[in-house]
């Protein structure tokens, strides 16, 4: 039987304003090891509050929404639960912040 060690957090990331785009987000996750390391393979997010502004045009795909970020074959893909792949630009931000190690490391 095979076991991962499990945590749970609540965190708030506000990039700030990058030019004319300002992002809010909360979000409560909780996260999945590999057995016996420290490697990370799974979280489930439930976005509170997910907001993009860019030029005074509101973007919130993701508030509200749980989402399934799983690494298969060595890269982590994300989706929102019982529906497709998330997408665009929150797609980016999630690879930036997993597979590049950028805003997770």
């Amino acid at each position: 039987m095979t076991s991962s060690s499990k945590s749970s957090t609540t965190r708030q990331r506000r990039a700030g304003r990058q030019g004319d785009e300002e992002t809010k987000i909360l979000f409560s996750e909780i996260a999945w090891n590999a057995p016996g390391g420290e490697e990370l393979v799974k979280v489930k997010r439930k976005y509170d509050h997910a907001e993009r502004n860019i030029k005074g045009t509101a973007d919130a795909a993701l508030s509200g929404q749980d989402a399934a970020l799983e690494k298969k074959d060595g890269k982590f893909y994300f989706q929102i639960e019982g529906e497709e792949y998330v997408e665009g630009k929150d797609a980016e931000e999630l690879n930036e912040e997993f597979n590049k190690g950028g805003l997770r490391s």
